[in-house]
């Protein structure tokens, strides 16, 4: 497969001596038309890292640099590592990777998370995230599939809760949730809603593992919790389980 990157070379003060196909369609001058030049006055953007101490050095220099490519403007990542023999400098290779969609999609990602945090944070509601994958796999890998098959297999294994639970996590909550049961951490919250007491017939717990093997997607009930400082919470748990 062709080498997608640009490829510079230039001696120690950054005069250039080589660009590879890539680099000379991306600067519009073969790489003899470019021998000599100095590479800030073609790209001057890399003027401050060419301005660098070139003295030995084993480590590899990076940023980022806007250009117009075809007459696109790209964003680039320019990367310098040294070349030398028997630990004395003799160059630069500069290394140019096209970034743009990379970059795109970790903005696009960023703006993704700035907006569900917005709305996370922005309700009036007490909202969780629940992570339910691993037990859905302990359970497949169990052979449970249906409440009677739990309830077969805990009768079993009354001793086995605790694995069932400790994948029962809960990943993220809002500040309502922490303000509801004087919590200030997802697992905080994962000891008063989950906990690590045996499972009963009727708990809230033992019905959102049975929704998730029934593949039933939504859960209404109501559950009483008490808070560490004492206080005694009536909460309307409100479900809303993917599909796994």
């Amino acid at each position: 497969q062709a080498i997608q990157e640009r490829v510079i070379m230039t001696d120690h003060s950054g005069l250039i001596s080589y660009l590879n196909p890539q680099a000379e369609q991306l600067l519009a001058l073969t790489s003899k038309q470019a021998a000599g030049r100095q590479l800030y006055e073609l790209l001057p953007g890399l003027k401050s890292l060419v301005a660098q101490d070139s003295g030995y050095c084993e480590t590899t220099s990076e940023r980022l640099l806007e250009l117009n490519d075809a007459g696109q403007p790209r964003l680039f990542s320019v990367n310098r590592s040294q070349l030398s023999a028997h630990q004395t400098a003799q160059g630069f290779v500069w290394v140019l990777r096209d970034v743009s969609e990379e970059q795109q999609a970790r903005r696009s990602l960023q703006l993704t998370q700035r907006r569900y945090q917005d709305i996370f944070e922005g309700t009036g509601t007490g909202l969780c995230v629940l992570d339910l994958a691993d037990l859905h796999a302990y359970l497949l890998a169990l052979g449970l599939h249906n409440l009677e098959d739990l309830q077969q297999w805990l009768a079993a294994n009354p001793h086995s809760h605790d694995a069932l639970l400790h994948r029962l996590r809960i990943s993220e909550i809002n500040q309502v949730t922490q303000r509801l049961l004087d919590v200030d951490s997802a697992q905080a919250a994962w000891q008063l809603l989950v906990g690590s007491t045996p499972l009963s017939d009727h708990g809230v717990r033992i019905q959102i593992i049975s929704c998730l093997l029934s593949g039933q997607r939504h859960l209404e009930v109501e559950t009483p919790v008490m808070t560490n400082q004492g206080h005694l919470r009536y909460i309307w748990i409100l479900m809303q389980l993917p599909v796994l």
